[in-house]
């Protein structure tokens, strides 16, 4: 803590201690703890004495402490010397960056750190996560159709995908391994039991890139345009697959029931569901395309004959085991059945489908 006193006080204070204590300058000084050349520098009011020494000279004149004195607090200068450091800095090197110069720079310094990631790290910056970057392929094409259909990409480095929390947990272990396959990174899980809904959290810039490079929209899907990306449409496997990724997710495997003169029968069915028109077309195109006969009403497109079902479960599979067991057990009770009770025909509408 330093003393301010008043100009031309703080000489006349410390000629008074002089006098009274009769010692030199160098002894006074050596009494208070200081140098000589301190001390001296005190009488020409060069700096301010501290509060210690204050005490010890007043001790030692048996003064009492002057009262028209301000104590200032430490660190008191810091301020004022960083003004001055700025004005000396200023002409010397002339005003600080603009914001043109200072965007330009950071610019210059983000294309250096990408370059060299390995650099960053050693910065302190954190870098994106190095992933690996699969050739197209029939699993990449079913990731985009598992995207295209309960996938989304929320943001620029994190994607989701979401799936039924309480009976479809081994078809997301499956994704996860998928995942981890394709580009050596984990999913995490975020379950909301009491909703039974859940959802497989992938964080990664570097994967978010890549696959909004290879079709999957980056935010509201509907808004952006949602459709089967062209690379996948080329090519026959390709359409299988991501078709496969889109019934396993967006798709649904329901039994249909109805009574003829008394009789009732019951056929498994698949059901594709969207609210993207282009994407119910090109789903449509697929199964067009591959042989079966799919018919397309409102926002649905259905595969209703035996022979196709399957040939579905035959040619193209699924990965989810709930539908897999669900198929399994209509063919086991295919076909005519007596003494069911109270039947009802299934209508056409999402609203009662067996998800």
């Amino acid at each position: 803590m330093r003393v301010k006193f008043q100009p031309g006080q703080q000489r006349s204070f410390l000629e008074k201690v002089l006098h009274l204590t009769r010692l030199s300058a160098t002894n006074l000084a050596s009494q208070a703890g200081v140098c000589t050349r301190t001390f001296q520098d005190w009488k020409r009011e060069k700096w301010q004495i501290d509060g210690r020494s204050l005490e010890q000279l007043c001790r030692l004149s048996r003064l009492p402490p002057p009262t028209d004195i301000t104590l200032l607090p430490e660190h008191w200068s810091v301020s004022k010397a960083a003004r001055l450091g700025g004005r000396r800095r200023m002409e010397l090197h002339g005003p600080l960056g603009t914001f043109e110069s200072r965007r330009k720079g950071e610019l210059a310094a983000i294309t250096r750190f990408r370059a060299n990631p390995e650099l960053a790290r050693k910065r302190g910056f954190a870098t994106r996560k190095p992933i690996t970057k699969p050739a197209p392929s029939e699993l990449l094409a079913e990731v985009i159709g598992i995207m295209l259909g309960d996938g989304g990409v929320r943001n620029s480095w994190q994607l989701t995908i979401s799936f039924n929390g309480r009976e479809d947990r081994p078809y997301a272990d499956w994704i996860c391994k998928l995942v981890q396959r394709l580009f050596s990174l984990t999913p995490t899980y975020l379950i909301r039991e009491q909703l039974g809904a859940a959802d497989l959290l992938v964080s990664s810039t570097e994967l978010v890139d890549f696959l909004v490079q290879h079709g999957v929209p980056r935010g509201h899907k509907l808004r952006h345009g949602l459709s089967i990306p062209t690379w996948v449409m080329e090519d026959s496997r390709y359409r299988l697959a991501c078709l496969r990724g889109l019934i396993d997710t967006d798709g649904s495997i329901y039994l249909h029931r109805y009574r003829v003169n008394g009789t009732v029968y019951q056929y498994a069915k698949i059901c594709f569901s969207s609210a993207s028109p282009d994407l119910l077309s090109d789903v449509y195109r697929v199964l067009k395309e591959a042989g079966y006969s799919p018919r397309l009403k409102s926002r649905c497109v259905y595969l209703e004959r035996s022979s196709d079902v399957d040939r579905y479960f035959s040619e193209i599979g699924t990965h989810n085991p709930r539908y897999q067991r669900r198929y399994e057990d209509a063919v086991r009770h295919r076909g005519r059945s007596d003494g069911f009770g109270e039947v009802r025909e299934l209508a056409d509408s999402s609203a009662l489908l067996m998800r």
